[in-house]
């Protein structure tokens, strides 16, 4: 009875997204493993603005304008990331692997607003249909297993990640490029 409870308790306790975990695969020395994955983000006009609430994107772009409410017509996003992943095993305990992205993303606009000044017209312009497709920001990774047993293994390691994405141009708060325009280092 105590095995159940502890499981009932576990289960309500413990979040179900646990991002943190990822499953690696051990690899031994001198072996290559080579990853392709294909992620498709169909076309989105909604997202969630600052209050929690679903909204139209064209309000989160525009969020500290005042006229946004103003604004008619739509902006609608899509995305497509073909994501390389290799991964070498230096030894046993050590490996090394780079994640190349290649991205391309689409942005349609239909918006509009019919007595906007040239400054607001402006902002407007920036939010343009445009499509962008290019390499995103590589990341490199040199990991050591720490500790290892028969059914799991721990794995630590320096992460570099590289800025070979283009920063595309700031819009309201987030933009449509295939990079974040700078790079990062950590464990």
């Amino acid at each position: 009875m105590k095995y159940y409870l502890f499981i009932l308790v576990a289960v309500f306790l413990i979040p179900t997204p646990t991002h943190a975990i990822e499953f690696e695969n051990r690899l031994p020395e001198s072996v290559w493993e080579v990853e392709i994955r294909l992620q498709h983000t169909p076309v989105y006009d909604r997202a969630f603005n600052g209050y929690g609430e679903e909204a139209p994107l064209q309000q989160l772009m525009l969020w500290s304008r005042e006229w946004r409410d103003s604004v008619v017509g739509k902006l609608q996003r899509e995305e497509q990331r073909l994501e390389i992943r290799m991964a070498y095993g230096l030894t046993e305990k050590w490996m090394l692997e780079a994640t190349i992205p290649l991205l391309q993303k689409k942005q349609t606009s239909t918006l509009n607003f019919v007595s906007a000044t040239s400054s607001q017209q402006k902002v407007l312009e920036n939010l343009a249909s445009e499509n962008l497709s290019g390499l995103g920001d590589i990341k490199l990774i040199f990991a050591k297993d720490i500790v290892t047993t028969t059914t799991w293994h721990n794995r630590g390691g320096f992460t570099l990640r590289l800025p070979t994405g283009t920063t595309g141009t700031p819009r309201g708060i987030s933009t449509n490029s295939t990079g974040e325009g700078h790079g990062s280092v950590g464990a």
